[in-house]
């Protein structure tokens, strides 16, 4: 009686076909983490908060009475999946340092992607039911992503934190990877930032869409 193993009785091309699926299935998953994984450009950030900046929070302020507050301006394109990882993070920042003691204040303003041509209600949907959310914040559209692009943010989700004098003192990510929520080293820097305390790093790699 001729007896066969499993692999002599498996037709050849079927077993090139198995191989040829787990060799696709593996390219696919590292082609994924590698995408999650890279980071997005950047540029160099200004020393100072620039004067469109500058003077829309102080104008905020005058209003309130308050002292001068921190700043958090985060570059925002209203197609990037990404972002909306990036914008929970921001509202996470914001929600521990407001339950802290003698908290300082602070204000964030979201640099909204905004192309040369499109009515202003450009595909805004998506996005603003997560930044309308974030408390002291304000929404400005960004025309081409001009201002984001001078303040060295060319990635959907960078954030740049300016102190109370209008320094820069943070640049980069807030999230460990694309479209990713959790812990991360650029999160944890702002919130030292806030808390008065230095952090280990000031800049971070941004994980989303180009802007």
């Amino acid at each position: 009686m001729d007896v066969r193993s499993d692999t002599e009785r498996t037709p050849v091309f079927l077993q090139r076909l198995a191989i040829i699926w787990g060799l696709t299935l593996a390219a696919l998953f590292t082609g994924l983490f590698v995408y999650g994984n890279s980071p997005g450009p950047s540029g160099p950030p200004p020393e100072q908060a620039p004067e469109a900046i500058s003077t829309k929070v102080e104008g905020q302020t005058a209003l309130s009475g308050q002292q001068p507050p921190w700043q958090i301006v985060m570059a925002v394109h209203p197609q990037c999946p990404c972002t909306v990882a990036s914008v929970t993070e921001l509202r996470k920042i914001l929600h521990q340092h407001a339950s802290e003691s003698a908290s300082s204040p602070v204000r964030c303003q979201f640099l909204y992607y905004h192309p040369p041509g499109e009515e202003v209600t450009w595909d805004q949907a998506r996005l603003h039911q997560h930044l309308r959310k974030v408390p002291d914040s304000i929404v400005r559209f960004d025309e081409n992503g001009l201002l984001a692009g001078q303040m060295g943010m060319r990635t959907s989700g960078a954030v740049t934190v300016f102190d109370p004098e209008g320094r820069t003192r943070f640049h980069g990510g807030i999230t460990v990877s694309r479209n990713h929520e959790g812990d991360n080293i650029g999160s944890r820097a702002v919130l030292m930032l806030l808390r008065g305390e230095e952090p280990p790093v000031h800049e971070t790699s941004v994980f989303g869409c180009r802007m």
